[in-house]
């Protein structure tokens, strides 16, 4: 939900911009008309949304949070019904569309219960009758929509969100979410919050399955393998696919030997699945422990070199062999080995 916050962040950013000379206007009229206090109310919301703003802008997090900002001007909106009538019910309808756009979904509604809870009352006590009613509709009207519409906003967020950082034909995360998954799992091995490992896979022959049984058949077979893989990762691990029939698993708070063992067992499990009738879908597997002292890249390559020795050595297994031989592998060909030309 990043992208979330970083909307609303932006909406509270010009929500102050656009406000606060708004604001200073209505406070300098109602203190040249006379209404002292109801003026003296509109500098304090200024000023607070004012210094929430500067200090978003500096630093992107709220320096009053929303809520206390949301409760603040609902006071002075009260306070201003009931001195002042009808006229001041207009802010009651900017207040809440601003609170949808800006507070997470469930303290919005809750902002928007106390609004219904606290004006309604008033302005049925303070207001004629039908002029009463006219506000009750229409305030519930712009709350039900202005909270349908940021709900519809979010779900197509969280849609485009998945769409970004997934694979399409398997659900798998894609290599973009492997280098920022990577980036965090670097920097929480940094604050020393543990170990991790990656674990790069590739299908056995998989040419061979395209051109025996068509690409149909080999987009299943990954489809399958990816929910075979999938069952047997914890809650923490991620799968992501890099390409083809590539695949690396990321296993967070896991050495290198538990990795391996990790490693093994999902070649078994996907050895005994019946990804493919009448054959059986072998992988090959690499593993290898994050090295602080060497980087994100160049995990990846022992990875990918691990897999490639696998592959040399007659594929359908893991390498190193052993758990206790777990670390950087012999460069097979001088180079960045690679897992696409030639290795499947």
């Amino acid at each position: 939900m990043q992208a979330v916050s970083d909307f609303r962040t932006r909406t509270l950013m010009l929500l102050g911009i656009s406000s606060v000379p708004i604001l200073f206007g209505f406070c300098l009229y109602d203190l040249f008309v006379g209404n002292v206090v109801f003026s003296a109310l509109i500098a304090v919301v200024a000023a607070v949304i004012a210094a929430n703003t500067l200090h978003l802008y500096r630093t992107t997090r709220a320096l009053v949070p929303f809520t206390v900002i949301n409760l603040t001007a609902l006071g002075a909106l009260e306070w201003g019904i009931l001195t002042l009538g009808l006229e001041v019910t207009l802010w009651a309808y900017p207040l809440a569309i601003v609170n949808s756009f800006v507070s997470e979904r469930r303290p919005a509604r809750i902002l928007m219960a106390v609004g219904i809870g606290v004006l309604l009352p008033t302005v049925a006590l303070v207001l004629p009758p039908e002029a009463a009613v006219r506000f009750a509709a229409t305030y519930l009207m712009v709350c039900l929509f202005s909270d349908m519409a940021v709900s519809s906003l979010e779900r197509l967020q969280d849609r485009l969100n998945d769409l970004a950082i997934r694979d399409p034909l398997t659900g798998a995360f894609n290599r973009r979410c492997l280098d920022l998954r990577l980036d965090d799992a670097i920097e929480q091995h940094r604050r020393g919050l543990g170990a991790f490992s990656l674990i790069a896979l590739d299908v056995d022959h998989f040419k061979q399955i395209n051109d025996g049984f068509g690409h149909d058949a080999g987009d299943q077979v990954l489809v399958r393998l990816v929910e075979t893989v999938q069952e047997r990762l914890r809650a923490v691990d991620a799968l992501f696919r890099m390409g083809g029939e590539e695949f690396v698993i990321l296993c967070r708070g896991t050495a290198g030997r538990q990795a391996h063992g990790l490693a093994e067992a999902v070649r078994c499990e996907i050895l005994a699945a019946d990804l493919l009738p009448d054959r059986a879908v072998t992988v090959s597997l690499g593993v290898v422990e994050y090295d602080d002292t060497k980087g994100k890249h160049d995990c990846l390559r022992r990875a990918d070199q691990n897999l490639y020795r696998a592959k040399q050595c007659g594929r359908n297994r893991v390498w190193p062999p052993e758990p206790d031989d777990l670390g950087p592998a012999p460069d097979p060909g001088g180079g960045d080995a690679g897992m696409t030309e030639g290795a499947s």
